[in-house]
């Protein structure tokens, strides 16, 4: 903190200063960090300049530089001219406007978004740069299952009259291509962080030593330890986390000494095992759990509860569970783990108690996929004040993003059980542009010039009108999964609708009813439909079957503009395509509207 005189006997230093001022100003929307702010708040107007207009020649209530808001808090007594000239305020001189602590899609976009708005920003990561997305992922699973469906639709097509013999896997060279791509995905990443106005990468270890003060312990760029360079301590007036998960790992201790792959590791596997036991049935053991069956592995999964996919309706889990099944993956449901042991060949056993019975389930690897938590470890969170959620996996915030400290926002997988990537680049410019906006940054305009198409329907501007305060809004979030069939969702299913206390009417149709699904042999699945039962908008959309992530987004279209079932049914269909079956579920609750 500075105590800043100001008084006509300072204008000298200012003068002394010009050349480093006028360098800063040349930077735009970035200060130069360490710079004192010379400004005479006994005639403050509200919209100081970055430096004082003295060093110019100018005037106060006319500066010849950009301007930003007065910094001056609210009700403090300083603000809008109310102090007297010659008074003396205290300032705050920090390293960055805004310190984001995890380079992921959640940091990444917080860090953009925050610096197109004017502020500095550090943005800072362990390493390697890429986020769990782009390294861990999306993308090298979606790279993984790529081929696994065209072996798949290659071993399957004889009823389309072709027949592949002997088809050859090169395992290698599936894994050589993930690489590859998940390479040039980080190096795109990479370059688009040094492209990024106001944002400055920094290779590190972070940890809270207040509430806007972070201990930075350096690291390289493949995130291992830089005992080369001195640690530093960073401060801001905004601070953003996004350090993203981990793969949680029950408190079995016979897991460690048996051994286990989670989700990174599986994803870099030299050769398929010729077994797998996988401990969870959600997103990430059915996509990579279906993509090793195809490759050759057999594959038993373990689910705690009834079905897979229980935060669904039934239909959903039991239909795919059934196709899962049928290519030779083996499911066990109302799994209660008790332990695992390794055998003297070396096969890894997980013991479970199931409906009862207490039975053994060999494999040559266990694959541990139930699910993620916050990554915290190591940041000390209790020193800036910033708590957990009840169940304590994931850092509390609010729709705006904040934390229990009002300086610190939160993004991304560390801050909602909502795991998917569009979440988390949606969650950080929602944080990145609150923290730059109390700051008095990105001027008077509205949020739709620093915020991404998505986040401009998905987030609402609110709070002291525009430009106020943006706010998260979950109400149109698609969900999917890459299985085969995929899976996709957006809004409400039924029993989130009778949680709900909504009246609702459902419609469903079969793609083993559409023409289109037929001609493809692509019958499996079907659409589900939901609609409010008095004026018929859209409430919710399921799909299982061919292309449900590509289907799915009439629905996010139709419901982000409040669509009812018999708008979207009305609208022209291309006959015959695949996207004509949300049609049919669409005419028959028109109807029931109707009645």
């Amino acid at each position: 903190m500075l105590w800043v005189q100001l008084a006509m006997r300072d204008l000298s230093t200012a003068r002394a200063g010009e050349d480093q001022l006028t360098d800063g100003a040349r930077d735009g929307p970035r200060r130069e960090r360490g710079m004192t702010e010379v400004a005479r708040h006994g005639q403050c107007d509200g919209a100081h300049p970055w430096y004082s207009p003295a060093v110019r020649g100018g005037n106060w209530n006319s500066p010849q530089t950009p301007s930003r808001p007065c910094l001056c808090p609210r009700g403090s007594g300083w603000e809008y001219g109310n102090a007297p000239a010659g008074s003396t305020y205290r300032m705050e001189q920090t390293d960055f406007d805004v310190l984001v602590i995890g380079g992921g899609s959640a940091g990444y976009a917080a860090a953009r978004i925050a610096g197109q708005m004017g502020a500095s920003v550090g943005l800072v990561e362990r390493g390697p740069v890429g986020g769990l997305c782009i390294l861990d992922g999306c993308m090298p699973s979606k790279a993984l299952i790529r081929p696994a469906d065209v072996l798949h639709l290659m071993r399957t097509s004889g009823d389309l009259g072709l027949h592949a013999n002997r088809v050859q896997v090169d395992f290698a060279r599936v894994m050589e291509r993930k690489t590859q791509l998940v390479e040039e995905f980080a190096a795109y990443r990479r370059e688009e962080i040094a492209r990024a106005p106001g944002v400055e990468l920094l290779l590190g270890e972070a940890r809270f030593r207040g509430p806007r003060e972070v201990a930075l312990r350096p690291t390289r760029e493949d995130g291992s330890p830089n005992d080369g360079r001195p640690a530093r301590t960073l401060t801001a007036r905004k601070i953003v986390l996004a350090t993203g998960s981990y793969a949680w790992v029950p408190p079995l201790p016979e897991l460690h000494e048996v051994g286990y792959i989670t989700s990174e590791e599986v994803l870099r596997l030299e050769a398929p095992p010729e077994s797998m036991v996988i401990l969870g049935a959600g997103v990430i053991a059915i996509e990579l759990g279906q993509f090793y069956a195809r490759m050759g592995t057999r594959v038993t999964m373990l689910q705690r509860s009834g079905r897979i996919l229980s935060h669904d309706d039934a239909e959903v889990g039991q239909t795919l569970a059934a196709h899962l099944r049928e290519e030779g993956i083996h499911i066990e449901t109302h799994s209660v783990l008790r332990g695992c042991f390794r055998r003297p060949d070396g096969m890894r056993v997980m013991i479970a108690d199931i409906a009862g019975e207490t039975r053994e389930f060999p494999g040559a690897l266990l694959f541990v996929a139930l699910g993620r938590r916050a990554a915290i470890h190591g940041l000390d969170l209790e020193s800036a004040g910033v708590r957990l959620n009840e169940d304590g996996c994931f850092v509390a915030v609010d729709d705006a993003m904040r934390t229990s400290n009002p300086d610190v926002y939160a993004a991304g997988d560390l801050a909602t059980m909502r795991q998917m990537t569009h979440i988390a680049v949606l969650q950080g410019e929602v944080a990145g542009f609150n923290a730059a906006r109390t700051l008095g940054l990105g001027g008077q305009g509205a949020a739709d010039a620093f915020l991404s198409p998505g986040a401009r329907r998905l987030g609402g501007v609110a709070d002291e009108g525009t430009g106020g305060t943006l706010r998260m809004d979950y109400s149109v979030v698609p969900q999917v999964i890459f299985s085969d069939p995929p899976f996709a969702r957006v809004g409400l299913n039924e029993q989130e609708a009778r949680a709900a206390g909504r009246h609702y009417l459902a419609a469903r149709y079969d793609f083993a009813d559409l023409g289109m699904a037929q001609v493809m042999g692509q019958t499996k699945g079907f659409v589900k439909m939901l609609a409010d039962r008095r004026d018929g908008r859209v409430l919710g959309v399921q799909i299982l079957g061919h292309q449900a992530d590509t289907l799915i987004h009439e629905a996010i279209v139709a419901m982000a503009f409040g669509a009812t079932a018999e708008q979207l049914a009305r609208i022209p269909h291309y006959h015959p395509a695949l996207a004509e079956i949300l049609t049919y579920p669409a005419e028959e609750l028109a109807a029931a509207v109707r009645r």
